[in-house]
């Protein structure tokens, strides 16, 4: 099975057995999810995954099978399910940063809990961001056409 997260115009989406992304359906704690008006460029619509924190995810529950007889047209590549944490109390905080050569970027989230006899509270943040790295940056991609590498093989 071959399951990857796609991005598309700085949304990201599911993409199971390499079908066009948008046929697979994305369940947030067994319920279906509207999309998020991220559009694909064959006029697809699909649930942009940066709108859920990471921090409020306990885990991804995948079903690899065309779920379309059970969940319509939606799940013809499969089902993701999305569970997030319930009855969370503390407090996370997490960090992750990223470089490479003339491009860098950094996520971080926190999440702060409280639960009590018969409710409970979640808090959540987070934050992104990732510089711009133009193709004329990199010499691979400075100038048009093939012939850079035909001047690497010479």
């Amino acid at each position: 099975m071959e399951c990857k997260a796609k991005t598309f115009g700085g949304a990201t989406t599911v993409q199971l057995h390499g079908l066009p992304m948008g046929s697979a359906l994305v369940l947030l704690n067994g319920r279906r999810i509207e999309t998020s008006g991220s559009t694909q460029a064959f006029g697809q619509e699909f649930f942009d995954l940066n709108n859920i924190p990471l921090a409020a995810v306990e885990r991804v529950e995948i079903v690899p099978q065309g779920s379309s007889a059970i969940y319509g047209s939606d799940a013809i590549a499969g089902v993701v399910n999305i569970l997030l944490k319930n009855n969370f109390d503390g407090l996370e905080a997490n960090t992750k940063y990223g470089q490479a050569s003339g491009i860098d970027e950094s996520d971080s989230s926190l999440a702060w809990g409280k639960r009590w006899d018969k409710a409970s509270i979640m808090i959540l943040g987070s934050f992104q961001t990732r510089s711009e790295l133009r193709g004329f940056d990199r010499s691979i991609t400075r100038e048009s056409g093939l012939h850079p590498f035909w001047r690497a093989r010479l």
